[in-house]
């Protein structure tokens, strides 16, 4: 139990340290899922049918790591290293999603 509240309090800290609120970023981490199926559905049906794809790529890319963009946006004095991390996942991410979409709509 110490162990779990040690881990608690250290990411709090942290949090307090770059001013990113834990609680909103687990928050964003976890209620964006969702809304990225929603829009990547909808971005596959559109590619299928032929229909614009602008607004659904749009909400696919700011759902699917909604939590990161704001660590990189309300982020204070955060190490290098870390920004380098994040654009790492979200390249990452987006490759994948890319080639989900493509399987998809083959």
């Amino acid at each position: 139990m110490e162990l779990w509240q040690s881990m608690i309090d250290w990411v709090l800290n942290l949090g307090k340290k770059y001013n990113v609120n834990p609680y909103l970023f687990a928050a964003l981490y976890l209620g964006a899922i969702p809304f990225f199926i929603l829009s990547l559905r909808w971005t596959i049906h559109s590619i299928r049918r032929r229909k614009s794809l602008i607004l659904p790529i749009i909400l696919t890319v700011l759902t699917f790591k909604a939590a990161y963009i704001y660590v990189l946006i309300a982020a204070r004095n955060v190490p290098l290293w870390v920004y380098i991390v994040l654009s790492g996942i979200i390249i990452f991410a987006a490759i994948t999603t890319f080639l989900k979409i493509k399987d998809e709509t083959q």
